[in-house]
């Protein structure tokens, strides 16, 4: 069982194709990340990444999913514990 990572770069405007991805793919395969220091969201480019920025990373897959943010929070929280085994 594959889980697939969504960084900064989702945000880009021309990465309709990563959008798409989040469409399909389930919400217990998803997780979130920032790559900092590189790869901040669309709103940030040209600063440095930080670890805060995933908020916006997790509000755009919410909108994508048309669920609250809280359940994106809830979901990708448990999906990295079961991958880190914590």
């Amino acid at each position: 069982n594959a889980l697939v990572s969504f960084a900064g770069n989702l945000t880009y405007p021309k990465n309709d194709y990563l959008r798409d991805a989040v469409k399909i793919l389930p919400l217990d395969r998803i997780i979130l990340e920032t790559d900092c220091p590189f790869l901040p969201p669309q709103s940030k480019r040209g600063q440095r990444n930080e670890p805060s920025n995933v908020l916006e990373i997790a509000q755009l897959i919410a909108e994508i999913k048309e669920v609250t943010l809280e359940e994106i929070a809830i979901q990708t929280t448990k999906n990295v514990k079961i991958v880190l085994n914590l």
